[in-house]
């Protein structure tokens, strides 16, 4: 399962989406993973807490990890794109790791994608994706993306959204 969500300038319907899918994950005593920006991190952390469930309790006991967008990106970037060893050396052992401790099961939810996106990269974008399908492919998690695009701004392009929109099963 690979989903994703496009949101425009207002965060709010994208903090409630993520907080939901983070949230019910834990309940059901799923590990998590969060890569995403700082703003978007304290948020969905907050909208957690605000569904009831203690993200600073996942924390501690390791049953959530949350890293940050840019810095997770810096690992793996080469020339302005994606490169697949160091991307599978930065995301597989965090995933691996949550599947070991959680036997329910793992969500992930990234923004890395959005953040290339946004910088224009729409190439390296959509190859990450890839690279995440071959993660899934391996099984073990689903994954939630979210990109940040206005259906009705001035940079909308359908033929890149199309692109964005094939790489994910929902």
């Amino acid at each position: 399962e690979h989903l994703v969500q496009m949101y425009g300038t207002d965060p709010r319907p994208l903090v409630r989406s993520v907080g939901h899918y983070l949230a019910d994950a834990l309940n059901a005593g799923e590990g998590v993973v969060v890569i995403a920006t700082a703003a978007h991190r304290e948020a969905f952390l907050d909208e957690m807490r605000l569904l009831g469930t203690d993200p600073a309790a996942a924390l501690a006991d390791g049953r959530l990890v949350a890293l940050d967008a840019h810095e997770t990106l810096a690992r793996f970037m080469v020339d302005g794109q994606p490169d697949r060893e160091r991307f599978e050396a930065a995301v597989r052992p965090v995933l691996s790791g949550l599947r070991e401790l959680c036997g329910a099961g793992v969500r992930a939810y990234g923004e890395m994608v959005g953040v290339l996106w946004e910088a224009g990269s729409f190439a390296a974008a959509i190859r990450l994706e890839e690279f995440w399908n071959a993660l899934l492919r391996d099984g073990g998690f689903r994954l939630f993306c979210a990109y940040p695009i206005d259906g009705c701004g001035d940079g909308f392009a359908p033929a890149d959204v199309d692109a964005v929109m094939s790489t994910h099963t929902h």
